[in-house]
């Protein structure tokens, strides 16, 4: 008998334990923390020259662009998970440029002293030629 109610209260013991560990995680990401505060967007002449003289040289076939501004501590760790009601200001560590390039919709981040960090566009799910060749050869 002594066994059993020895068992069964290390078995509660552990329980708790258990649980406690589980719900004490923190999974709180700041990126995706939302706030009432929508982005604003930034137009051309609120963006630093250099930042648009680099887009350019990147992008010299855009017609039309639309610029938004994200502060420096948003996108740290997590640059592009994008979250339609971050927030944004005039006072932006960082610059994101949404454009069409090539019939594609594409959008680029920069950084203040405009510098390219990153170009997210869509790839398509076609794999090209020579790489449908060597899978099907094998190799």
């Amino acid at each position: 008998m002594k066994n059993r109610i020895f068992r069964v209260f290390a078995m509660g013991i552990i329980f708790i334990a258990f649980t406690t560990f589980v719900f004490a995680q923190n999974t709180e990401n700041k990126a995706n923390k939302t706030t009432d505060i929508e982005p604003v967007r930034m137009a051309k002449e609120q963006v630093p020259d250099i930042v648009i003289e680099n887009f350019f040289k990147d992008h010299s076939s855009v017609k039309y662009e639309l610029w938004k501004g994200y502060p420096k501590e948003d996108f740290i760790n997590v640059w592009y998970d994008y979250n339609p009601y971050l927030n944004s200001s005039a006072a932006s560590g960082y610059f994101v440029v949404e454009f069409w390039e090539d019939g594609e919709h594409q959008e680029a981040m920069y950084s203040n002293e405009g510098k390219k960090i990153a170009v997210h566009k869509k790839l398509s799910s076609q794999l090209p030629k020579p790489i449908l060749e060597a899978i099907s050869r094998g190799l």
